[in-house]
């Protein structure tokens, strides 16, 4: 199956979606969705189902906008019917076979034969369908409450893709299939020659893509391949992701060390320094002193220096002075 690039079915434009408490499920989304086959795919409640409906134009989004440049066709994953529905009306045709029955009947509205306009031969199209299907003979008034669940999705499925419609968006739509079902899905889906976002768990059938969606609560990645090479590019992604946090935390680790190490050798020198200079001159000869002073004054670092000898003092030429008065300690320049 292959597949041309071509323009944009969609173009998503920082789309947000949010719930009525103003929580945020995702966005802002953009991304450019082409006519091409892809599997839509993400963690349990992160918002794929909604993402679906505001594809297909049923909701809006909180902000942001998106352009549509396709006529799509939409099957949502759960398909309520009342007791009173009949398959037309389930397959969202109600109103096109009422207007052909109408016109049977000799009785047509003003403007059924304009609505009709492309629907003309949509009774035989389903009637195709469903034969391929292996639903049996097509009846619009046939009850939808007397179909199986997995009769049901079989049948809104042949609604899509008779539908005229380029573009397919579709939730789960193997869910309530049994393996027959599944294969002629497949089928269809294989020879389908428009765009198709399809939203699974279905493990084969996302294998069959060669695009697969990723949607998270920031964003829409895209990924070329099917499933397994999605698969296989996640595991690489993370297998990173993980080396490069530990390579932080490692850094971390070794940054704080040497931190604490030259924290430790600066009090020990301090302490050093202090211990040395304090009353350093008594008790030297004049030889002494001098030397002492030599070395200290060549001394790059920081010196606190207690004594009473100013001639000391004043040969060390200190820039500043540290004296004790009634109202507290006074630090001042020299």
């Amino acid at each position: 199956m292959a597949h041309c690039a071509q323009s944009p079915s969609f173009i998503l434009h920082q789309v947000t979606c949010q719930f009525a408490t103003g929580d945020t499920l995702f966005g802002p989304l953009s991304l450019s969705l082409e006519r091409s086959h892809c599997g839509l795919v993400g963690r349990n409640g992160m918002g794929k189902s909604r993402l679906l409906r505001l594809l297909a134009g049923v909701d809006e989004p909180s902000s942001g906008h998106i352009e549509c440049f396709a006529s799509r066709a939409y099957v949502a994953q759960q398909h309520a019917a009342s007791a009173e529905t009949t398959l037309a009306e389930l397959l969202g045709y109600g109103a096109v076979f009422a207007a052909l029955q109408r016109l049977e009947q000799g009785q047509p509205y003003d403007d059924d034969i304009e609505s009709l306009d492309g629907f003309w031969d949509l009774p035989d199209r389903l009637r195709i369908a469903f034969q391929d299907a292996g639903l049996g003979e097509f009846n619009p008034l046939r009850l939808a409450g007397s179909l199986s669940g997995g009769e049901r999705v079989k049948a809104l499925l042949c609604a899509a893709f008779t539908s005229g419609a380029n573009f397919l968006l579709l939730d789960e739509p193997t869910n309530h299939l049994d393996r027959p079902g599944r294969e002629w899905f497949y089928r269809q889906l294989d020879a389908w020659q428009g765009g198709a976002l399809v939203a699974s768990h279905d493990r084969e059938l996302l294998a069959r893509m060669p695009r697969i969606l990723e949607l998270s609560p920031t964003a829409l990645r895209s990924y070329g391949g099917s499933y397994v090479e999605y698969q296989q590019q996640r595991d690489a992604e993370q297998q990173a992701a993980r080396a490069a946090l530990e390579h932080v935390a490692t850094e971390r680790r070794r940054t704080r060390a040497r931190q604490h190490k030259e924290h430790d050798d600066c009090q020990r020198r301090s302490a050093k320094t202090l211990r040395t200079v304090d009353a350093l001159n008594i008790a030297f000869d004049l030889a002494s002193v001098q030397a002492i002073e030599a070395a200290l004054a060549d001394f790059p670092g920081a010196m606190l220096v207690a004594s009473h000898d100013e001639a000391f003092l004043q040969g060390l030429k200190l820039t500043h002075a540290l004296e004790w008065h009634e109202s507290g300690w006074h630090f001042s320049a020299l």
